[in-house]
């Protein structure tokens, strides 16, 4: 019997690698892949006893993608689930963003994901259907400040691309969905918490929880949306958040501007996001 296969991206760090170990606990082998080093991961996800594969590369590479087709190829496996985890994000003002800073936000944040659903989907069709999961931001929804517009377009597109393959596929036994995290502590975050534990506390406010989530946390709705438990959802944009968007949150709001004038600026870069 073919083992199911289920293929991360962004795998080295945060979101997918928790998403990546989880997975694996729940008994699926894995084919995970990122820019970055990957052992660390893999050894780690061996370690639960399922067979995972690693293909480091720019996944906006269509030769990365490729080889990720071979590496699923090669295994004796069934491809019946994808996370969409990788990300890119041009942190600038909007009239300080070049055509680079677009292109490379979008193709790893948004196109990456479009060429990857276009190289897996097939394979799930032979199986008789599968689960995508594209990990989106509250970004998508709402903007978090005032040097995030390339980020906040990707993950707007990615929600729209999802609703759109959830339509299309779902006769096929396909679903699809996106997770849209609040703040969360990947490592960037807790660097950022190093270094600006005002302005984390800040962005920690406009949350109904007042805290981040953990990379875990979000894991555990990968985890959930991959599996037949969420055999009934589809089309749908899933709020892993702490309630950051339960509210308009003036006060926090209120916070993360007195906070800024009070550092004389130095806190007006990144507060309110979904920084993961």
């Amino acid at each position: 019997m073919k083992h199911r296969t289920v293929v991360v991206t962004g795998a080295s760090k945060g979101i997918g690698r928790a998403s990546s170990l989880k997975l694996a606990s729940d008994g699926y082998d894995l084919v995970v892949t990122d820019i970055l080093d990957l052992s660390g991961t893999v050894a780690d996800i061996r370690k639960t006893g399922v067979t995972v594969n690693g293909v480091r590369g720019d996944i906006s590479n269509p030769a990365t993608i490729e080889k990720i087709g071979k590496k699923i190829d090669e295994t004796d496996s069934k491809v019946i689930g994808l996370v969409n985890s990788a990300f890119s994000m041009a942190s600038k003002p909007f009239l300080r963003l070049n055509d680079d800073d677009w292109d490379h936000t979008f193709n790893v944040s948004f196109f990456a994901t479009v060429k990857l659903c276009r190289k897996v989907i097939p394979m799930m069709l032979k199986v008789g259907g599968g689960s995508i999961v594209n990990i989106s931001s509250v970004h998508a929804l709402a903007a978090g400040d005032v040097n995030s517009a390339a980020y906040d377009a990707a993950k707007a597109a990615m929600n729209a691309l999802t609703r759109s393959l959830a339509m299309e596929f779902g006769p096929e036994n396909i679903r699809v969905n996106s997770i849209l995290p609040g703040l969360v502590t990947s490592e960037r975050i807790i660097e950022w918490k190093r270094e600006d534990p005002l302005g984390f506390s800040a962005s920690e406010s406009t949350h109904a929880l007042r805290r981040a989530g953990t990379p875990e946390e979000i894991a555990e709705a990968v985890s959930f949306l991959i599996s037949e438990r969420s055999s009934f959802i589809t089309g749908s944009s899933m709020l892993v958040d702490g309630g950051q968007m339960a509210s308009i949150n003036e006060t926090a709001a209120l916070n993360i501007v007195r906070n800024s004038a009070l550092l004389g600026g130095r806190n007006a870069r990144n507060h309110s996001g979904k920084r993961r």
